[in-house]
């Protein structure tokens, strides 16, 4: 019992029984839908020069963002549906973990640059091509990168230093400090609390942020004369709240699920909610709301049927 642990066993989603094969194959489509919807929305962005203006880029961000946090999480779930369980290194597991906790609080501090963008275009319109160049939103964007990683070190430095031995099964589908905690032969309350530290604190932070920004944002569209000057402002911004909505919920009821008293299954349903919905729905919401990425979307499908079928298309003699 006193053998340090090297490698943590993933047991999670134990009682889906003869529905496993199902969910696994439901998982899986959500999986490839996420990655060909963000995948293609970053592509059109990037390829496309009249896409190169400072809200397009961020969204381009926010599907990179979201691409990669579902590449993090998702294979190893439809791993854990699949067989059962899974092996897994400390090594991969804390990786696993502070990469989870990087990405999120990198897309918390970008939807707050995304906010803020709005609430130029909308309220300073005169001055938005002042205050948003494309130099400032990369700019913004490094800074939400650098706290990214910067913020979740501390927690990672601390779980990393923790003895584990005995039990090394994680009852859990990923590797997020919670449950990683509970297997530490060695008091985690200092840990505990940094990590709850930093987490509310940055969805503190961002959440009060972003509601300054909209309340000011509706003030400003309710002064407007016109109908329908305040149809298009508010056409504007209608996706991007939406996806802080999504966003924003499901990282609150994630929290309140972690550090509450809940089942391991429910808690499982939560995580497994929280990295589909956001990264299935970003582009789904932006692809629909945004005419300009939507044609492009639409020309780039265009060009690549085409250019297949003429790949294919038999030699006329």
């Amino acid at each position: 019992m006193n053998q340090t642990v090297t490698a943590f066993v993933m047991i999670g989603l134990k009682h889906l029984g003869n529905v496993r094969i199902i969910f696994f194959i439901i998982l899986m489509i959500i999986f490839i839908f996420i990655i060909i919807g963000n995948l293609s929305t970053s592509v059109v962005i990037l390829m496309n020069k009249h896409l190169h203006a400072p809200m397009y880029i961020l969204i381009g961000f926010l599907s990179i963002l979201e691409l990669a946090c579902a590449t993090v999480s998702l294979p190893g779930i439809l791993s854990i549906i699949s067989m059962g369980s899974t092996y897994i290194s400390t090594k991969h597991c804390f990786a696993q973990m502070y990469l989870l906790h990087c990405l999120g609080i990198t897309e918390n501090f970008l939807l707050n640059i995304m906010a803020f963008d709005r609430y130029v275009a909308i309220c300073r319109p005169l001055q938005y091509h002042a205050i948003m160049t494309t130099k400032v939103c990369i700019m913004l964007v490094s800074c939400c990168w650098i706290l990214g990683i910067l913020c979740p070190l501390p927690v990672l430095i601390l779980v990393s230093e923790l003895p584990f031995c005995g039990s090394f099964e994680i009852h859990h589908i990923l590797c997020d400090s919670s449950p990683v905690l509970g297997l530490a032969c060695a008091d985690t309350t200092i840990i505990h609390t940094t990590d709850l530290a930093v987490g509310l604190g940055v969805i503190l932070i961002t959440s009060v942020f972003i509601l300054m920004v909209y309340i000011k944002i509706i003030a400003t569209i309710m002064k407007m004369r016109h109908v329908k000057e305040r149809k298009k402002a508010f056409s504007s911004c209608i996706s991007h709240f939406a996806v802080v909505l999504i966003f924003y919920s499901s990282v609150a009821f994630m929290y309140i699920v972690l550090h509450g008293d809940f089942s391991a299954e429910y808690e499982e349903a939560v995580a497994i909610n929280y990295y589909t919905l956001t990264p299935l729905f970003n582009p789904i919401i932006y692809s629909f709301r945004n005419k300009e990425i939507k044609k492009s979307l639409n020309e780039l499908f265009k060009g690549v049927t085409s250019t297949r079928n003429f790949s294919f298309s038999p030699k006329i003699m």
